[in-house]
């Protein structure tokens, strides 16, 4: 288990959505959870706002300490285990190559209370996230219903084996879900011999976990609700070099669960 989870806080009101999700699925009792903030000064040249940095500074670490106090009152952790970090500079760039946090296990973030009509910028912003970050990103919507997983959903590239590091953090979710795992995979040429010997060449990585498949015939239909009958789907896991086939399709149930009550699952896009 690692031994740093981190929380996203910079796009929304949701980072107790963060840690309740944190708490029930990825932490064991050493796991640190840290909640990381940024700020920068803004783009413009006016002398009135050279000594904002102090101010910004301020308002992120008072924030970050009010739900340091809300965490320690609603979940049973260690107050040595929840580590503020506010930190000036470019979300994107510190999360590339600037933090220097060993082993971290997972990065989470929620669009719960978004503020309103700022949901494309929030989406541009996860963009880049998505493509800088070298850790496992969980992208909460905008209400996680009921805090649990009930089914999990798993899109991969059936032509190579998917990494040990993908196959190690489903076997995880699955094991405490205890949910099974309906995997979505697309073909080249689509006959029943084919289909049914990428179907066990997947299975086989998943030895004693209850395996439901499904595939697509063209890669580049759009990965939408029907395909991934996501009414019944709490998780999907894909690897970001799959995430970028489907990236536009994805992006667009984004953009939905900004707007309306059937939200998207959790998104968790593996390095």
């Amino acid at each position: 288990m690692a031994k740093n989870i981190l929380i996203l806080t910079d796009f929304s009101g949701g980072a107790l959505d963060s840690v309740r999700f944190v708490m029930r699925f990825l932490r064991n009792g050493e796991t640190t959870i840290n909640l990381l903030q940024t700020y920068q000064k803004p783009e413009v040249r006016q002398s009135m706002i050279r000594d904002i940095i102090p101010i910004l500074k301020k308002i992120s670490i008072d924030d970050l300490e009010e739900l340091k106090r809300k965490i320690l009152n609603q979940f049973k952790i260690p107050k040595r285990k929840v580590k503020p970090l506010s930190i000036e500079g470019n979300l994107t760039s510190l999360l590339s190559s600037q933090l220097n946090l060993n082993d971290i296990g997972s990065v989470v973030v929620s669009l719960h209370n978004s503020i309103p009509d700022t949901g494309f910028l929030i989406r541009r912003k996860i963009s880049k996230v998505i493509k800088c970050t070298s850790y496992p990103l969980f992208i909460l919507p905008d209400r996680f219903s009921d805090s649990e997983i009930h089914k999990i959903f798993f899109v991969t590239d059936p032509y190579n084996k998917p990494s040990e590091k993908v196959l190690d953090k489903l076997i995880y979710l699955e094991r405490i879900a205890r949910s099974g795992i309906h995997i979505l995979f697309t073909v080249k040429d689509d006959t029943e011999s084919i289909r049914e010997n990428i179907k066990s060449n997947i299975i086989k990585h998943l030895t004693g976990i209850k395996v439901t498949t499904d595939c697509l015939h063209n890669a580049s239909m759009d990965l939408n609700r029907n395909h991934m009958n996501l009414v019944s789907c709490n998780l999907v896991v894909i690897e970001k070099n799959i995430y970028q086939r489907f990236r536009r399709s994805l992006a667009k149930n984004l953009k939905l669960n900004f707007n309306y009550a059937n939200r998207i699952p959790v998104l968790l896009i593996m390095p």
